[in-house]
């Protein structure tokens, strides 16, 4: 049945065959499939803790390898750490308290406890690798110059800067901009590029979202501060001590907000509810598949002006052979007809799976807690797992919802469903995990009350 499910509506799922994901060379094409193959290998490893140590080693290194390499797929995987976090805790706790031998260390409880860390080791061994490789390759040890560098750190400096017009999708203004200037003599030794970068990426206005971040680097780079990744983490390593002392001092006013990453600004606790709403909202698209579509017509690559346009906005060459033509499309339309007629398909059925999926949830809540009262477990596990899909789903669309919030509303719908192609692996799990968990329960029940019955009708 499980096999049924899998093949039938997550490998032909709306979002696999969607040109967000599917129809574009492009790293988000992975994420679907990953994501299913992740959650599955850590849920499978979870509910055969009673197994022998050859089973659930199988499925540990599975889960391992899948981590390793989904985390490092994309820049912003976090959002799947409190669930692999909080399954490894549960793990630990059953292993030491729940098990065989209650309450008693032993060389068996200590051999599972390391095969179920296994993935987490493993995870921070491929980050220390990738760290290990990039400074023998370029002298810093990090994973990534924009996300986890000393640029970083100064994007996170000048995100928290309290200055004047900023808004929802201006994050850094001029001003703030300014201010950073003003407090760190290193930045300055590029001010006349930072200004002219910024002029241009803004057309003379202020820049939206993260963009500013491009901007900056580029200003970076045609100063020559790229040369090396050594000599750029250095300078702006110094800017970020320059603008924290000035923090500390005073000299620089920080706003008061929530943080969740280094590349965003914050978000005020008055607007938590704001982005919940819209979170909860764009959850129900997902689960709709409301923004699932394959396109009959696509172009192989872009024009030679659209080409030139990029080495313009982001300061590098892109390669063009000299004989290039221009742009070309490639035609699809009788396969994408079918397919669209496949989404619609899910998308219809959706209105009644998505009815059952959240009925199902519910009983599946009110029996586990039935049984929590009578002190029985039988359902917790199923209950936990579907629960940390769910939630697992909510923080990647909250993520989401949040920063892509600054786009204009065109883009916003072009742009959040292409980031939120991990939201709907989850969603759909979560819709058959509910379903499959409280058949599983009626199942249970019907059982009971048959066999309570059989004794009786024997006895007449």
């Amino acid at each position: 049945m499980i096999n049924f499910i899998y093949t039938r509506y997550f490998t032909l799922s709306p979002i696999t065959m969607s040109f967000l994901s599917r129809q574009r060379m492009y790293r988000n094409a992975f994420v679907s499939d990953m994501t299913i193959i992740v959650f599955a290998c850590i849920i499978g490893a979870f509910f055969r803790r009673n197994k022998n140590n050859k089973v659930i080693l199988a499925w540990n290194l599975c889960a391992a390898f899948s981590l390793s390499y989904f985390y490092y797929l994309r820049e912003d995987s976090i959002w799947i750490m409190p669930f692999v976090l909080v399954i490894t805790i549960l793990n630990i706790i059953y292993i030491l308290f729940l098990s065989e031998e209650k309450n008693k260390i032993s060389k068996k409880k200590i051999g599972r406890i390391v095969i179920y860390i296994i993935p987490i080791v493993v995870l921070v061994l491929s980050t220390l690798s990738i760290k290990t490789i990039n400074y023998k390759k370029y002298g810093i040890f990090e994973v990534n110059d924009r996300s986890s560098s000393y640029f970083a750190d100064v994007m996170s400096d000048l995100y928290k800067i309290d200055a004047k017009n900023e808004s929802k999708t201006v994050w850094i203004s001029k001003d703030a901009v300014n201010i950073a200037l003003k407090n760190s003599s290193t930045l300055r030794s590029m001010e006349p590029e930072l200004k002219d970068s910024i002029k241009i990426w803004g057309g003379g206005q202020e820049i939206k979202g993260d963009l500013i971040s491009w901007s900056i680097r580029q200003a970076a780079s045609n100063k020559g501060l790229y040369k090396d990744a050594k000599t750029a983490n250095d300078f702006w390593k110094n800017v970020h001590l320059e603008l924290k002392e000035a923090s500390k001092k005073g000299k620089i006013k920080n706003k008061s907000r929530i943080y969740f990453t280094k590349q965003a600004t914050g978000i005020k606790g008055s607007e938590i509810p704001k982005y919940t709403k819209l979170t909860i909202e764009n959850m129900g698209k997902i689960s709709r598949y409301e923004e699932c579509e394959m396109k009959a017509e696509l172009p192989l690559f872009p024009s030679a002006s659209e080409i030139r346009k990029y080495e313009v906005n982001y300061g590098v060459f892109a390669q063009l052979d000299l004989g290039a033509v221009d742009q070309k499309t490639i035609s699809t339309s009788n396969f994408s007809k079918f397919i669209n007629k496949v989404i619609k398909k899910y998308q219809a059925c959706a209105k009644v799976v998505n009815i059952v999926a959240i009925l199902m949830y519910v009983v599946l809540t009110v029996y586990v807690i039935w049984q929590f009262i009578n002190k029985k477990y039988k359902y917790l596990d199923s209950w936990l797992v579907t629960t940390g899909v769910v939630l697992s789903s909510f923080v990647l669309i909250f993520g989401v919802t949040f920063f892509t919030s600054w786009f204009s509303k065109d883009m916003e719908a072009y742009i959040r469903p292409f980031y939120s192609v991990g939201g709907y692996s989850l969603i759909q799990v979560s819709k058959y995990l509910s379903i499959i968990f409280a058949g599983a329960v009626f199942f249970d029940i019907i059982k009971k009350n048959i066999s309570s019955r059989m004794p009786v009708e024997k006895a007449k």
